[in-house]
């Protein structure tokens, strides 16, 4: 075979790479356009039961949190599990799918200390209206370090004993010193 008739000899074998080819390329372009949802971060890193506790979270392509306000999300602590749900949408179709990349915090309290499980579900704003479990992590909330008490000064049996010695001198010295 020379190798410009290759082509025009193996029509039905190069007409297979290019669809398989093709495949593989839709694979990949729909995969990135599937929704991204990274782990949950906790701030502080390492919380007291002194501290503010929130929460991050970031969303690419085509899954997006809703941020209207308060009422976009609900708080559920219950025991050591604290459940966030957000309202939100998803969509897997990549022609629509040109929503920013979003970061998303959200305030959770101050926390007493206890180890927590953390679990953030969507809240479907359009049909099908559903509920997903969508991250989940786990984090401990220390006890905050008591305050140092403060030293109170002592005195040892000889500073008492020289006390004594100059409030003596100090009472009969100063009766000499006037008697005269």
């Amino acid at each position: 075979l020379k190798p410009n008739t290759l082509l025009a000899e193996c029509p039905l074998k190069w007409g297979r790479i290019t669809a398989l080819l093709l495949a593989i390329t839709i694979t990949l372009v729909s995969a990135s356009a599937n929704a991204i949802i990274s782990p949950v971060t906790i701030e502080p890193t390492a919380p007291s039961d002194t501290s503010f506790v929130r929460m991050t979270v970031s969303t690419s392509f085509c899954d997006v949190f809703l941020t209207l306000g308060p009422t976009d999300r609900t708080i559920e602590i219950n025991g050591n599990v604290i459940r966030v749900i957000v309202n939100g949408f998803f969509t897997n179709d990549f022609a629509q799918c040109n929503n920013p990349l979003g970061t998303y915090t959200y305030d959770i309290g101050v926390l007493p200390a206890n180890h927590y499980r953390l679990e953030l579900y969507r809240r479907f704003s359009f049909e099908p209206f559903q509920v997903d479990l969508v991250r989940t992590t786990n984090f401990t909330v220390s006890a905050a370090a008591l305050p140092l008490v403060a030293q109170v000064p002592t005195i040892s049996n000889v500073g008492i004993a020289s006390l004594c010695g100059l409030l003596l001198l100090a009472v009969f010295g100063t009766r000499k010193w006037f008697s005269n």
